[in-house]
């Protein structure tokens, strides 16, 4: 809401405007081609369901609006999804991933050098850290080597919950969307993000045995 609503006086619009290149709701609705020629033909299935996309439309001219009607079954595919189809609409959108999984570049096919934590503690620039993922969409990754950021950062006598704002700070302004994916827990590298984050996407989870 914050970024699609928030106004430079720090208000908020009432609605938005859903005329893109004079068709109505062009930018906020899908066609199953399109879904496949964004995603490929497996991601594209996917989302077609994840989403509810279908041949008859459950909007005009035979297009869906993108619903979410059930938790995913598979988190990591469904907001690697969600973000490659943001990016799909012209979004300059960086993902960061803030969990020592790493997943994130596994599943976009990445092979990353440096990431987060060599960014928070300076060991590479943040523009040479960014990879792109695909068109529109880049990914600054996480990796086993958050655990040691971790560490580091909990030695700080003071600041230490700034230290990922402060490291990537030189990012400010270059793109339109900033997606952080966090572990589910909580420690000094959560705490990081949520001071970096402008608003906070919290989805509860189950265990499953």
């Amino acid at each position: 809401m914050i970024a699609e609503l928030g106004t430079p006086e720090g208000g908020f619009a009432s609605a938005l405007d859903a005329d893109s290149d004079g068709a109505e709701g062009l930018f906020y609705t899908w066609t199953p081609d399109e879904l496949t020629g964004a995603l490929g033909a497996d991601d594209g299935d996917y989302a077609a369901v994840a989403f509810g996309v279908t041949a008859a439309g459950t909007f005009e001219h035979g297009r869906s609006v993108l619903q979410r009607r059930a938790e995913p079954d598979d988190p990591g595919r469904f907001d690697r999804v969600r973000d490659a189809l943001l990016a799909a609409r012209g979004q300059r959108v960086l993902l960061i991933d803030s969990d020592t999984q790493g997943q994130a570049a596994r599943a976009s096919g990445c092979q990353a050098a440096a990431g987060l934590a060599e960014v928070t503690t300076a060991e590479v620039a943040p523009p040479q850290a960014t990879l792109q993922a695909r068109e529109n969409l880049w990914l600054l990754a996480g990796g086993r080597s958050l655990a040691g950021l971790k560490r580091d950062i909990a030695r700080r006598d003071f600041g230490g919950e700034q230290a990922v704002t402060e490291a990537l700070a030189p990012l400010e302004g270059q793109y339109d969307t900033v997606i952080l994916d966090t572990a589910p827990g909580w420690d000094t590298l959560t705490i990081n993000v949520l001071f970096y984050a402008s608003e906070v996407l919290w989805r509860p989870f189950r265990w499953r045995s």
